[in-house]
């Protein structure tokens, strides 16, 4: 969201500028902090709210991939179920390496070598910062990576209902805003290459 409170629209990034961000990160302590939390954005969809909200007993992290509970989605409220998402083996393989450095102590995954909790503010200025680093010349934000795993969902062959369930929406049509900027040349192919 830009000052003034105007919504500016969620553009997927290509999969090639998903994985120039995730490189800009660096090797560093933070650097691999960072390259996990936007693995999560991007690989398992979910807010910056969420993965920020993540204890350490919310992962599973396993050789072949790793499963993560979310346990107070958006619009959280009281019966809400949690929700269950996979991340696959790369993905999972970088979460591993933050987690290796962070340490087994309970509590919030993301933390500053001080032990404060990351906030969403220093995701909102650490993005732009990764893009212009990875030579990505549009805005880039976190909903944007969660918008590109939506969008690379679909182009998967996935179903809305699947999306929609893995986005945590509760409407379908909320999952529909995140596909419709599904150029026209796509909505060609992808009709043009029906087969009945």
């Amino acid at each position: 969201m830009s000052s003034g409170g105007r919504r500016f629209p969620a553009h997927p990034l290509t999969p090639a500028e998903a994985e120039g961000l995730l490189r800009a990160c660096g090797n560093s302590r933070s650097g691999r902090r960072n390259r996990a939390l936007l693995v999560l954005l991007y690989r398992a969809g979910l807010r910056c709210s969420e993965a920020l909200g993540l204890d350490l007993a919310d992962l599973r992290v396993t050789t072949g991939g790793a499963v993560i509970r979310v346990r107070q989605p958006k619009g959280f409220y009281r019966g809400t179920p949690p929700r269950e998402l996979g991340l696959d083996a790369k993905a999972a393989a970088m979460l591993q390496a933050w987690l290796e450095l962070r340490g087994t102590w309970p509590g919030p995954v993301f933390r500053t070598r001080s032990g404060r909790q990351v906030t969403a503010s220093y995701v909102r200025q650490l993005l732009p910062r990764l893009g212009r680093r990875a030579g990505i010349g549009r805005r880039v934000h976190p909903h944007a990576l969660r918008h590109t795993f939506a969008r690379q969902l679909y182009e998967e062959g996935h179903g809305l209902v699947e999306i929609m369930l893995a986005l945590g929406h509760t409407k379908l049509s909320t999952t529909q805003t995140y596909l419709r900027h599904i150029g026209a040349t796509e909505v060609v192919a992808i009709t043009m290459g029906r087969q009945w």
